[in-house]
């Protein structure tokens, strides 16, 4: 399915046409009057390639790490891809740039990542993209938004805690509407930094 999803993408996007994208599925829009649907995302010629540089991108400064080049890297990259899903494109994000970097870090052999993802939205597709799993702790600090809809069901309340063998490796961080930096610093000193070990320890 996920090939389907990729091919059709590059395709229509070669063909230099509109394509409206909801919940993974393609449709041809071919005149502006034309809607097939509410909730949409649009590919537009150059955003596949723009959406595959950027996880390259990530997945390339990951790769630095991994290999023993660096202890840091940064990938400073658009579109960000913190709400694409395992199986559907959210928010403007195609592919998940954090969820293929940490993906990525796994195969090499990494046996545990942290992903703290400081955007004002929840970063919902990187939390649903291992909301499951016990190697995997994603944090999100943002604002308290809710669900947008059916195609972005998770909410980012505190009570999202993960599922299954995933349950505590999930921590929502909803903060104020205005919070400033010293929200965040306290939000990481009292909250991020005290959590990760603990999520980590077996």
């Amino acid at each position: 399915m996920a090939d389907d999803y990729e091919n059709e993408a590059v395709e229509e996007d070669e063909s230099a046409a509109t394509v409206v994208l909801t919940s993974g599925i393609f449709w041809m829009q071919t005149k502006p009057e034309e809607k097939y649907c509410v909730k949409e995302l649009r590919l537009n010629p150059g955003s596949w390639k723009a959406a595959l540089l950027a996880a390259g991108t990530t997945m390339t400064a990951m790769q630095y790490i991994v290999e023993g080049h660096g202890k840091l890297a940064y990938a400073l990259v658009r579109p960000p891809g913190h709400h694409a899903q395992p199986t559907q494109a959210d928010g403007y994000c195609f592919l998940n740039n954090a969820g293929v970097a940490v993906q990525l870090a796994i195969d090499s052999g990494v046996k545990k990542v942290a992903v703290v993802d400081i955007d004002v939205h929840y970063g919902n597709g990187t939390a649903e993209g291992f909301y499951d799993r016990d190697d995997v702790f994603t944090i999100s600090l943002h604002m308290p938004h809710g669900s947008w809809g059916e195609s972005h069901p998770q909410s980012g309340v505190s009570g999202e805690v993960g599922r299954g063998a995933g349950i505590g490796y999930n921590l929502n961080i909803p903060l104020p509407n205005g919070t400033g930096d010293k929200g965040y610093e306290y939000a990481l000193r009292e909250l991020v930094i005290l959590a990760s070990p603990r999520a980590f320890q077996a």
